[in-house]
């Protein structure tokens, strides 16, 4: 399996820093940025990806895929590829529901930003002022952790996913445990990627909001950018009539096997939201905007520029020397892919692999959403739509990821 060293949403990918349905067109959705009246060239076709997406998927065994790329507020090309359902023979469609894992960070930063815009919340006051219960086992970061700390991943609170992964505590029982659970870095002194603090964060909103964080989702996100199909949980989402089933590959026999949904939403805001690529592309286009859905502000263009920010070094050094340096900033990794400003992040949870890339120089996005977890296809088809874009010379990144995979397995 393609092997993951750091925590994307219990460990993040080692990257950076996973028969077609529907039709090729351009599809205009209702509008969720600032339109541009200056004249864009005419993009490239990426009917290749047609040929190119199955072929991938085959290579690397990913039984669904559902890709949408949006540019200048519109989705230039989507589609579902493969099957959501190996047993039943069941098609992706763009409209499937898959698991985006942490992806779902984003939504808890933007959910922040609106109540710094309404004046409820204070990016940079500490976090026990709204919520005392809050506490840490440094008694540094208790009284100086603030909203900004929390999702930006610079606590210095080591992972515990243990505490919360395949426990039946709640919210708030997380919440309260945080003092007993030391980190293993001085708070503030770097990077280390925490899924406790983003649901704090995301307890947080819901506290200061009242109905909690995923009702404020719902109605400040979903709602004006009309995501209707997307919910919080796989739960709900075995409930639809189009959802992916989650699948693994085995290490030693690479057959694809299925497996058992699994529901996180303790820690929901850290990576619960399950989505389609129709509706993840209107999210998409609001990332890349001044922070509007069509009339209406979701958040203002500061606070989601704000999200952009680097906030923190990751450390380490990418993989392949066409990324650069990868910094956090709120809900997304910020780097830069052959010299261009990218922000992307990815969702890794049991059976289901997702990214969201955005290249905001080029007012360009890909969207890409799997059911097979621990596989690099979502960042190779995402990089060849770049070079394809951007008229790079194209690389083969497929045999980049092989290569590495072959050196993760040796080491």
């Amino acid at each position: 399996a393609f092997r993951r060293a750091q925590d994307v949403l219990i460990v993040m990918r080692r990257l950076l820093g996973f028969l077609r349905v529907g039709c090729l067109a351009i599809l205009v959705l209702p509008a969720v940025g600032q339109s541009t009246a200056t004249p864009h060239r005419q993009a490239p076709s990426l009917a290749t990806l047609d040929q190119f997406i199955p072929a991938q998927m085959q290579k690397w065994k990913v039984p669904g895929l559902a890709i949408a790329v949006v540019q200048h507020q519109q989705v230039i090309y989507s589609h579902g590829f493969g099957l959501r359902d190996i047993r039943r023979n069941l098609p992706v469609t763009t409209k499937t529901l898959f698991a985006i894992g942490s992806i779902t960070k984003s939504f808890t930063s933007v959910s922040i930003g609106i109540l710094n815009d309404e004046g409820k919340l204070d990016w940079d006051k500490p976090v026990r002022q709204y919520i005392p219960e809050c506490q840490m086992y440094d008694p540094v970061a208790s009284e100086r952790m603030t909203p900004h700390d929390l999702i930006s991943h610079r606590t210095g609170f080591a992972s515990h996913d243990l505490v919360w992964y395949s426990s039946d505590f709640s919210r708030e029982d997380l919440v309260h445990r945080l003092r007993f659970l030391q980190g293993n870095r001085d708070f503030r002194s770097g990077y280390n990627y925490n899924n406790m603090l983003v649901m704090t964060a995301g307890y947080l909103v819901g506290k200061i909001s009242g109905p909690g964080w995923e009702d404020f989702v719902k109605q400040y996100i979903y709602r004006p950018l009309q995501m209707t199909s997307s919910n919080f949980s796989v739960l709900d989402s075995q409930k639809t009539a189009d959802f992916a089933h989650p699948y693994r590959k085995d290490e030693h026999t690479e057959t694809v096997n299925e497996m058992p949904f699994y529901d996180i939403h303790n820690v929901g805001p850290a990576g619960s939201i399950n989505s389609n690529v129709e509706e993840m592309a209107r999210y998409a286009i609001f990332q890349l905007g001044d922070g509007k859905a069509g009339d209406q502000q979701i958040v203002s263009k500061s606070n989601l520029e704000l999200t952009h920010t680097a906030q923190v070094p990751m450390g380490g050094q990418p993989e392949f020397k066409e990324l650069g340096p990868r910094n956090y900033g709120m809900g997304w990794v910020v780097t830069s892919y052959r010299g261009h400003r990218m922000i992307w992040h990815n969702g890794g949870i049991d059976g289901f692999y997702a990214l969201l890339s955005m290249l905001p120089d080029e007012d360009l996005a890909v969207v890409i959403l799997t059911n097979l977890q621990d596989q690099p296809v979502p960042e190779v088809v995402a990089y060849n739509i770049y070079d394809h874009m951007l008229e790079l010379d194209a690389i083969d990144w497929s045999g980049r990821f092989q290569q590495l995979e072959s050196k993760q397995k040796a080491a």
